[in-house]
């Protein structure tokens, strides 16, 4: 195994942990190193999914009923092409294709190309308010509203982007959710995320581990990344049956709005079932997929496309291992080892 490849992101998870928890003591810091590679060399485990999956309390039986997303990747990799991966990251080429499912304005700015820049101005005149994400970001980073009635200045505003998004951004029209959603965390979208595969014979599979993501803390993304919450689904109720973050605190109800998460039952569920369907379907090539939809009052609508979608979201809120599934989700799509 080429070490040096990984060691860079455990060194991170390790002074994350140490500053979190408090650690100073070296001897306790080298312990809990050597706790974390050697659950990477044995069972594939990154430093977060020994966090987050409770690796020190599991039998060797209870380890194996959980996924990693080193093992995933075999998978993710099988199923889609590195350009149709890539499409999936890039954010303006996903709104081409995906167009008539986000129901709202998008443009893609490139420093290089005058004509995005062209459309940039005639979308601030549309949408003063707007949503920006770096074109190749993930897990929220780099995300924020402007508001061009704090920014008087035009050119001096798409200066400061074009010069922290280097790889170009894209603005979106923002998305109005359903009155029901915003009511846990009106600052963000909150999102739902359903994850499709395609079968060997062509038929599409839902996965059946949904979640939903909720905001708090007033941040503009639901990302756990970010500090958002990630809600488990019932996959045939639409019911939430466990809520958690990333610093694995639980939650009953939302800790800024107060309403009730357990038992809530995402509305018009089954129509969301069918959205990610229908999306799957427009790009055939993209075999494997986590979509992020929300729902507004008209009904759901498309907000990424997620290539290698990770399996954290679908184990840790139930803290419930995913190898039956994954194990008939290969089988199903002509996956061998």
């Amino acid at each position: 195994m080429n070490w040096k490849k990984y060691s860079d992101r455990f060194e991170n998870a390790i002074r994350q942990f140490v500053i979190e928890k408090g650690i100073t003591n070296p001897e306790d810091v080298n312990k809990w190193r050597k706790k974390l590679v050697d659950a990477f060399v044995e069972d594939n485990w990154y430093p977060d999914e020994y966090f987050f999956f409770n690796y020190e309390r599991l039998s060797q039986k209870g380890i194996n009923e959980f996924v990693a997303n080193r093992e995933a990747a075999k998978l993710w990799d099988y199923m889609n092409t590195h350009e149709i991966y890539r499409l999936t990251c890039d954010k303006g080429q996903t709104y081409q294709h995906f167009k008539p499912y986000f129901h709202r304005d998008v443009v893609a700015v490139m420093k290089s190309e005058e004509e995005s820049i062209r459309n940039f101005w005639d979308f601030i005149e549309k949408h003063p308010r707007f949503i920006v994400k770096p074109t190749f970001g993930n897990y929220g980073n780099g995300v924020q509203v402007i508001d061009i009635v704090e920014n008087s200045d035009k050119n001096a505003l798409l200066t400061k982007l074009l010069e922290t998004y280097k790889d170009g951004f894209t603005a979106e029209e923002l998305i109005v959710q359903c009155k029901e959603l915003a009511e846990y965390h009106p600052s963000s979208v909150n999102t739902v995320r359903l994850t499709t595969a395609r079968r060997s014979n062509g038929d599409i599979y839902i996965i059946h581990r949904p979640f939903i993501r909720l905001g708090q803390g007033g941040r503009c993304v639901d990302n756990g990344g970010n500090g958002g919450i990630i809600a488990a689904i019932d996959f045939n109720t639409g019911i939430i049956k466990g809520a958690i973050d990333e610093r694995m605190n639980r939650y009953v109800v939302h800790p800024d709005s107060g309403k009730t998460i357990l038992g809530y039952q995402i509305p018009r569920w089954n129509e969301a079932k069918e959205f990610v369907v229908e999306l799957a379907n427009v790009l055939p090539e993209l075999r494997y997929c986590g979509w992020d939809i929300a729902l507004t009052e008209n009904g759901w609508v498309m907000v990424e496309a997620n290539g290698k979608g990770l399996f954290i979201g679908f184990q840790m809120p139930t803290q419930e291992g995913f190898r039956e599934e994954f194990e008939k989700i290969k089988k199903d799509c002509g996956y061998i080892e």
